[in-house]
């Protein structure tokens, strides 16, 4: 990935802006990296403890009857006393649960009175054989720890807050140009215009430095406009209300490292859908999913 000026990151102390990314101070050495649609041991990605599923790795999260599985979420009470737990999805037609799996099993009475929980069992299609029952515990968001691709001027990043109005301008005259727009945050007093762009950032970086100074930092993205054009129309196809349907997703956003990729979120992951995700650039689709096989 080229970059030209300063730093990248979509972690939640970072801003990203619904368009391209920021641009960079000084003059920078652009280089472009190259992934394959591939993934593997090497790459570092822990079906345990990764957060979210990278493209490469979605044939890792199928679940199949009889697999034991774990995610965390609501767990409903019905009317008949039944338990439901329910993935974390928008509201359907003034439903509570509009999507959910019965919970079954003798596991069930450690959920007393819950309302929510992590759940590990047995899928059974249409249910959950519970064997474990814990707290939820919502995973941190820490705020001015982003990672920044570019080189940090002299004295580190300056304190202060950036403007994005003169990006937002550039890219709007150049829509070819930039792929996504961010604001980050590599301390909590620090904020920086990130660009990526499509192409070599040097021109970009050039156009910007005068409106952003030291607050500026311009990269290529290491995925082709064409590639983040497929890899989104790809998601927003399988956008739908069942469990196997992605709830949203949308981007080109960025991680809290700075690099590019699309965002869905889907209940469960099925082997079609597994195998399409796949099929993209390797971590450029990103799966947040519900329940995931343990192993």
């Amino acid at each position: 990935m080229g970059e030209t000026g300063v730093t990248s990151g979509r972690g939640q102390g970072s801003t990203v802006l619904p368009v391209a990314a920021a641009a960079m101070v000084v003059v920078v050495v652009i280089v472009v990296t190259t992934l394959l649609n591939s993934g593997g041991a090497a790459d570092g990605f822990d079906l345990r403890t990764s957060q979210t599923i990278p493209s490469g790795h979605a044939a890792d999260a199928v679940i199949h009857v009889g697999d034991t599985v774990r995610g965390s979420g609501a767990v409903v009470r019905a009317p008949d006393g039944t338990r439901r737990f329910c993935p974390p999805v928008a509201t359907v037609e003034g439903q509570t649960c509009p999507l959910g799996l019965a919970l079954t099993g003798p596991g069930v009475r450690k959920l007393g009175t819950r309302h929510s929980a992590t759940i590990t069992g047995v899928y059974r299609g249409d249910a959950i054989s519970v064997t474990d029952v814990r707290p939820y515990r919502p995973p941190g968001h820490p705020q001015g720890h982003d990672v920044v691709p570019c080189t940090a001027p002299d004295g580190g990043w300056p304190d202060g807050t950036v403007d994005m109005t003169a990006a937002q301008r550039y890219q709007a005259g150049h829509p070819g140009d930039v792929v996504v727009l961010a604001i980050l945050r590599p301390s909590k007093a620090a904020a920086v215009a990130y660009v990526v762009t499509a192409g070599d950032p040097t021109a970009t970086g050039d156009a910007l430095t005068r409106a952003y100074g030291k607050r500026l930092c311009v990269v290529q993205s290491r995925f082709s406009a064409q590639q983040i054009t497929a890899a989104k129309t790809l998601i927003t196809s399988h956008v739908g209300r069942d469990l196997a349907d992605v709830n949203n997703g949308g981007g080109p956003t960025i991680d809290s490292h700075g690099n590019v990729e699309i965002e869905a979120t889907v209940p469960v992951v099925t082997d079609a859908f597994a195998k399409a995700v796949d099929a993209q650039p390797a971590k450029l689709v990103q799966l947040t999913v519900w329940l995931r096989p343990t192993g």
